[in-house]
């Protein structure tokens, strides 16, 4: 079922509360009539008959006007405006019993007007007091010959008809244009709740860091009218900062080609320097702020906004504000708030991305885990499959470790875990997976190497093993296995990498061997399917 949003949640008046305060306008209208009736009888110009007429046409019309929504929307509207009809027509008559064009009533006009302007539209409070305007001038020439009686005739008032209109073009006109003003900044203040809450919903559903800060800088330029927009998140070096990463994103985009040797956060810069509030800045020092000059290149005017990230590192949106831009302290406000839910989706993203940092990682040496390795392996394997692609797996097995915990102690060797795991990470290249396997054995996975570099490409990570800064000399065994033509499990790739590490710590250890397969593996693998 879809639940159809309520006008008043944009700041609309619904109809009915509409009608719900002119009804209370009318009845309140038409108790000060009363009360200057009974308690100042003073200003008495007729028995007051015609006012009891008029109040059984104002109570139909009220019955109306309430009843009029259950049939439609259509009948609604035209309800109220015959109610205003009447209401003007009540108000003459009142006018012509007490107190004339200079009495108290011509007030409770103009007080009507600025209710109908402020309920209905500055329309209706215009055309409302030209209706008012033309029903007393009617009645005061009604009273002139004769068709409308009072107990004390007088000459026209044309001076005090005069100010009565002038009074009520004044309060018409005043009521609207305050009123227009108020309106507009009443929209505009929805219309920012509108974007934060859009941004809200779209941080809600994502936890990319990219996209994250991509939708700032939208925001900012196509909701907010900036020129341009940067943001810039760089994490701290220490374990808070795990989870983040540097994110640089503009809108509209940046340039591909960028010099991403460049410091963000340079000691003395801008962005280093503006970490307690926002700040403008009208003219940026090349050298000091070279990052900024060419992510933004010809800004001439700034605003820079930090995004609170806390202990994990440091974020800022740079605006670009143009040369006739005029920082408005309402879009100041905006982009706060804006920047404040993103500093939290941020956070939460890292939170996440350390969540699962924690799930796919050995917490000793910092390299996959042993679950992140297997289901990597397969994934590789489908891919090379289906692509043709050359892949191969390497076992790693550190010699003598178990005299090294015995000799040393498990302190010590824990050492040398992280040494040795350190050095096959700084060896692989982009796209290899780098594994603890299990103890003291290592895992790598190495897409895209040829059966005829298997060799020297495990040599590489014998080596950087065997000259690793460890607290004690290590060297390590390695067995290798390239993925045949025909394809084979994960299981019997590993196998023939498993034998390999076999025969190399046979044959006197520190050293690599290749892996075959035997035509049994082979045929388990084409009875698989492979």
């Amino acid at each position: 079922m879809t639940l159809q949003p309520h006008p008043s949640r944009f700041g609309l008046l619904p109809l009915a509360d509409r009608i719900r305060w002119s009804t209370s306008l009318r009845l309140g209208l038409a108790a000060m009539v009363a009360a200057f009736w009974i308690f100042l009888p003073g200003q008495r110009r007729t028995d007051g008959k015609d006012l009891f007429a008029v109040a059984l046409l104002c109570a139909w019309a009220t019955v109306l006007t309430v009843a009029a929504p259950r049939v439609g929307r259509r009948m609604a509207i035209v309800a109220v405006n015959i109610a205003l009809l009447v209401d003007g027509l009540g108000l003459a008559t009142a006018l012509h019993a007490y107190g004339g064009v200079s009495g108290p009533i011509s007030v409770l006009m103009v007080l009507h007007v600025c209710g109908v302007s402020l309920l209905t539209s500055f329309r209706s409070g215009g055309k409302v007091a030209v209706w008012h305007a033309l029903l007393v001038l009617c009645v005061l020439q009604a009273e002139q010959v004769g068709l409308l009686t009072v107990k004390q005739p007088a000459p026209l008032p044309m001076a005090g008809y005069v100010t009565f209109v002038a009074l009520l073009g004044a309060a018409a006109l005043a009521t609207s244009l305050y009123a227009a003003l108020n309106e507009r900044e009443l929209r505009r203040r929805r219309y920012d709740a509108e974007v934060l809450r859009s941004l809200a919903v779209h941080l809600e559903a994502s936890n990319d860091l990219g996209e994250i800060a991509a939708a700032l800088t939208r925001l900012a330029v196509e909701d907010l009218l900036a020129v341009r927009a940067l943001v810039v998140i760089e994490p701290a070096s220490d374990e808070e900062g795990r989870g983040l990463r540097f994110v640089e994103k503009g809108w509209p985009p940046l340039p591909a080609a960028l010099d991403t040797g460049k410091t963000a956060h340079a000691h003395g810069s801008l962005l280093a320097d503006t970490e307690a509030g926002p700040v403008l800045v009208r003219n940026l020092d090349k050298q000091r702020d070279s990052y900024v000059v060419s992510r933004l290149p010809g800004a001439e005017r700034l605003a820079v906004l930090p995004i609170p990230l806390g202990p994990a590192g440091r974020g800022h949106l740079v605006l670009d504000m143009g040369r006739s831009k005029r920082v408005e302290h309402r879009m100041m406000s905006t982009l706060i708030q804006a920047t404040a839910h993103v500093g939290l989706a941020l956070t939460r993203a890292g939170l996440v991305e350390r969540l699962r940092l924690a799930a796919e990682t050995d917490g000793l040496t910092g390299v996959a885990n042993r679950k992140f390795f297997d289901a990597a392996l397969a994934q590789h394997i489908d891919h090379a499959m289906r692509t043709g692609e050359p892949l191969a797996v390497t076992l790693v097995d550190l010699d003598f470790f178990k005299k090294v915990n015995d000799t040393y102690g498990h302190q010590t060797g824990d050492e040398v875990l992280k040494a040795a795991a350190a050095a096959l990470r700084s060896t692989a290249r982009e796209g290899d997976v780098v594994a603890r396997y299990g103890g003291e054995e290592f895992a790598v996975i190495l897409p895209g190497v040829p059966v005829d570099d298997v060799w020297q490409t495990a040599e590489r990570f014998r080596n950087a093993v065997r000259t690793c800064p460890a607290p004690v000399p290590v060297t390590c065994s390695m067995g290798i296995a390239s993925l045949p033509p025909g394809g084979v499990p994960p299981t019997v790739l590993l196998e023939a990498a498993d034998q390999a590490l076999y025969r190399a710590k046979e044959a006197g250890r520190n050293r690599v061997e290749i892996g075959h397969f035997t035509d049994e593996s082979l045929g388990t693998a084409v009875g698989r399917g492979h």
